[in-house]
């Protein structure tokens, strides 16, 4: 991927990091786009869930997609507590094409309720990290 490769890339502190295969996320923010304004990722380590959804949660139209402990493996989390963040769609476009792009690596995914989402890779021919900052926060 092409990009800016001497930028100085945000610290945070996430309370949760996952690793999941890149093509396993590709289709809800991709469903996203077909049916609505927002794509959510909420992440809960007691059921070793990752669960993405997409749509318009006022307007009753959404669809989600549980990914289970056999895609997603927790590294960090806390037990018994649901982490979420909501993105408006039209910042899902280069999230898409980063995640076709890489589509066949293990990404480390580090995020939050109302934190970015903080994503990097590692491969024999790049590496790199993109955040995508929730502008929804929720109530």
């Amino acid at each position: 991927i092409d990009g800016i490769t001497d930028a100085k890339v945000p610290k945070f502190d996430s309370p949760v990091e996952l690793r999941v295969r890149a093509a396993a996320l590709y289709g809800a923010p991709k469903d996203a786009e077909e049916i609505g304004s927002y794509a959510v990722l909420e992440a809960a380590r007691t059921e070793g869930t990752l669960v993405l959804w997409a749509g318009d949660p006022d307007e009753g139209n959404t669809t989600r997609e549980t990914l289970g402990p056999d895609v997603v493996e927790f590294v960090k989390g806390e037990h018994g507590k649901t982490y979420q963040s909501l993105f408006p769609v039209a910042q899902d476009g280069d999230f898409l094409a980063v995640l076709k792009a890489l589509k066949d690596l293990v990404l480390t995914v580090r995020m939050g309720t109302d934190l970015p989402l903080r994503i990097e890779w590692e491969s024999d021919t790049s590496t790199g990290v993109y955040l995508l900052a929730p502008r929804i926060e929720s109530d």
